[in-house]
């Protein structure tokens, strides 16, 4: 089954691009590209929703990303960055920890 949880992106002058996950207390990952930093988002997710199945825990319900404003939740991040926005990030939590998980 997918999920389809939505992701904020800060992509720096540099090219690195960092990624929050809101519903997920804010979890962060990031990448020297936009392209890393969605390989590593997908992996964080799939790892988040995962250890919360295994733990019998609730699976947040994903937020409508239209309602997130990344540049005033996380100023700190979007400071100087080059874009700051929101993008969907999907995962087969099962088929990718099957492949990708010990």
């Amino acid at each position: 089954m997918l999920s389809n949880y939505p992701a904020c992106f800060f992509k720096e002058k540099t090219g690195v691009c960092n990624v929050v996950f809101p519903d997920f207390n804010d979890a962060t990952t990031f990448g020297n590209s936009f392209d890393e930093a969605m390989s590593m988002a997908v992996d964080l997710l799939a790892g988040l929703i995962s250890v919360i199945k295994e733990e019998n825990g609730l699976v947040p319900v994903p937020s409508e990303p239209d309602t997130l404003k990344p540049e005033e939740r996380y100023p700190e991040l979007a400071e100087d960055c080059e874009s700051v926005f929101v993008n969907m990030v999907t995962v087969d939590v099962d088929e990718y920890a099957k492949n990708n998980f010990l």
